[in-house]
């Protein structure tokens, strides 16, 4: 909660005019087995007031597909793009003020889409496709094609024929959506030492920076539930 804090993806939430409707949200923390060192707070889109939910009134957008070999990922990519500030109004929750647990609890509401929310994935991948269709001027449409057809969400996956073009698609992408977007895409995989060398260590997913494909056993790479 504090990363969304200090990042300003939340705001103080204003006062409801009386014309205005507003939803509260229930917070809570999610441990992972694989992760003990890490605790997400999640927000629940799915808790019922009076029967209904947030989710069950929001539209999830279209079933989406396309899942091939290299595999990329954007880094938290729904705290990227805004929520319209008529909409904030029903994404408020409550935190002690100042970020001071000590502190009573104060409105907050979020600025920017979050994990849990129905749209947030459509609209996410929305946003997404927008960034690369603007950097068409400065970079091929084959980035447009890429994070079109072959991302889900935020985890790109495609094949390409050889080593040099997937390095230099991986790239471009890298560079058209930190250019046009602010977004970085890392946790990059690949079957090829190669491919794998061309990036930097901060970029590739956490189990490959340090193997040797030739010589290491290779890991099990999982994506979108998939091995």
């Amino acid at each position: 909660m504090s990363k969304i804090l200090e990042n300003i993806h939340a705001e103080l939430a204003p006062p409801i005019k009386d014309h205005e409707e507003c939803w509260y949200l229930p917070l809570f923390d999610v441990y992972h087995p694989k992760k003990p060192g890490q605790i997400r707070s999640v927000f629940d889109y799915s808790s019922k007031f009076n029967g209904v939910s947030l989710n069950s009134v929001l539209l999830t957008g279209p079933n989406r597909k396309e899942m091939m070999a290299v595999t990329s990922d954007s880094q938290h990519m729904f705290h990227y793009f805004l929520v319209r500030e008529d909409h904030r109004n029903y994404l408020q929750f409550l935190w002690h003020n100042y970020k001071d647990i000590d502190n009573d609890l104060v409105e907050y509401r979020m600025r920017f889409h979050v994990f849990g929310n129905s749209p947030s994935p459509a609209v996410a991948m929305l946003g997404l496709r927008k960034t690369a269709q603007a950097s068409e001027k400065d970079f091929s449409n084959r980035v447009t094609r890429f994070v079109s057809r072959n991302f889900y969400v935020d985890d790109g996956l495609t094949s390409c024929t050889t080593k040099e073009e997937a390095i230099n698609l991986i790239k471009d992408t890298q560079k058209a959506l930190a250019m046009y977007g602010n977004l970085r895409l890392h946790k990059i995989a690949s079957n090829s030492e190669e491919v794998k060398k061309a990036f930097p260590a901060n970029d590739l997913a956490s189990n490959l920076k340090d193997l040797d494909l030739e010589a290491d056993s290779k890991p099990l790479q999982g994506s979108l539930g998939l091995s």
